[in-house]
This record gives C-alpha cells, sequence and structure tokens, in this order.
C-alpha cells in the first residue's frame, strides 16, 4: 500500500477542478471530494491510500499540475 500526502497548496491551486479529479479517480463522493481540498485549504494535512505504487505517482503528478503539494509514502 502507498500513502500520498496532500501537504498544501500554492497561488493559484484550480479547487474545482481538484475536486472533480479526486471525484473521478478515487470513487469519493462529491462530498467527500470537496472535504479533501477544504481540509488541505485549512491547513491539515491528508492522507490517501492508493494500492498500487505507479498508480500513486500518477495521482501525485497529476495533484502537483492542479496546484497541490503532496508526497508519496511507502508503507512496508
Amino acid at each position: 500500500m502507498t500513502k500520498v500526502r496532500r501537504t498544501g497548496w500554492r497561488e493559484g491551486m484550480r479547487k474545482i477542478s481538484l475536486t472533480k479529479f479526486l471525484q473521478a479517480e478515487l470513487g469519493l463522493s462529491l462530498a467527500a471530494s470537496k472535504q479533501v481540498v477544504d481540509d488541505v485549504l485549512e491547513g491539515r494535512q491528508v492522507l490517501l491510500d492508493i494500492p498500487l505504487e505507479k498508480d500513486a505517482n500518477a495521482l501525485a503528478h497529476a495533484i502537483r499540475e492542479l496546484g497541490a503539494s503532496c508526497t508519496i509514502e511507502q508503507q512496508k
């Protein structure tokens, strides 16, 4: 299991695009996706569990492209 830790955001983050992306890619409800984005905007870190490392890397890349910062943590 790999975790993607959402650690922050930068000015110009595309909040609506990121919310829709998380909803589509992770199968979250719209409310849950919005909560993840709002948590990061309010300074709280969010951990997303991703089963495959390659999927976690792709997700992290897409999240960064939309203006959020994140790190990838390997679980042993």
